[in-house]
């Protein structure tokens, strides 16, 4: 799966070796797959697919407030779960650039491990990897909020207009601005709960329609993002196509997990990158 994801993303033109892989003289391959096509394709379509039964009914439980009482008892016996997933979470969540993703993600491969018999849709895998996922959105802000270094590029948009409203970044202000966003952010947590438990009961009206419609219209969907996606750089068609011509590779591995390959491409510069800089080292220190 790794080589896979390293050979995905090495097709297209290298500037800095002046050659191109794989692109048969394509002007769009230059550029390289759209990160978007090999995701859906790859991943998210062929796990959709991997849903898609017959008599696929949605069986629809009410919350109530004895629920929320019961669910709390059953959290007491995944405390150590729950604990693995808040400090995955919130160690990774200080990673530049990929913050809670990565968290998330490895949250969640690490209860697989720990779990005998996994299936998917395990409970334990679920509940790392919410829980490392909201450790890790409220973690990737303490790098800005403590010393004033934004860590990814929303952060660093907020920076700028923060210093273009002529606030001064000190550690008395950002320490204040830390306090705000604690309150809200629990503010926002408590209002959720009870926003959810109010009214998610209304969904109710969806009990018993075939799931299936909805894997469909979702598929439809996400064929429409990715073409829009495309068409924001006057390539919708090439996107499209190329969804399309990685999908039965995607379908064919969909009973195993293509989350590393997937990964894999997607962080491929970076590999590539610190590759060459080793190699750089060792030129130099020989």
């Amino acid at each position: 799966m790794i080589l896979a994801g390293m050979g995905l993303g090495l097709i297209g033109y290298d500037m800095s070796s002046n050659t191109d892989v794989l692109t048969f003289g394509n002007a769009y391959l230059y550029g390289g797959l759209p990160t978007i096509s090999v995701v859906l394709a790859l991943f998210i379509l062929p796990l959709i697919v991997s849903y898609i039964k017959p008599n696929n009914k949605i069986d629809f439980i009410k919350l109530s407030l004895q629920g929320y009482k019961d669910t709390l008892k059953d959290m007491t016996s995944k405390k150590y779960t729950l604990i693995r997933g808040v400090v995955i979470g919130y160690l990774v969540g200080f990673i530049p650039g990929l913050t809670f993703h990565v968290g998330t993600t490895l949250a969640y491969y690490t209860e697989k491990r720990l779990t005998k018999n996994y299936k998917q849709g395990n409970l334990n895998c679920l509940l790392a990897a919410e829980t490392a996922n909201n450790t890790g959105v409220f973690t990737q802000i303490l790098p800005l909020l403590l010393i004033g270094i934004p860590i990814t590029n929303s952060q660093a948009f907020i920076y700028d207009i923060l210093l273009a409203k002529g606030m001064t970044m000190d550690v008395e202000s950002l320490y204040n601005l830390l306090i705000a966003v604690i309150v809200a952010y629990v503010l926002s947590a408590v209002v959720g709960v009870y926003t959810a438990g109010k009214y998610v009961n209304w969904v109710s009206v969806v009990a018993g329609l075939d799931f299936n419609k909805i894997y469909y219209f979702v598929i439809l969907l996400l064929l429409g993002v990715a073409f829009y996606a495309g068409s924001m750089y006057y390539q919708g068609w090439y996107y499209l196509l190329a969804l399309l011509a990685l999908l039965p590779f995607g379908l064919l591995l969909k009973k195993y997990d293509t989350m590393v390959l997937v990964f894999t491409f997607m962080l491929h510069d970076i590999f590539i990158s610190t590759f060459k800089t080793l190699l750089q080292l060792h030129g130099t220190l020989l």
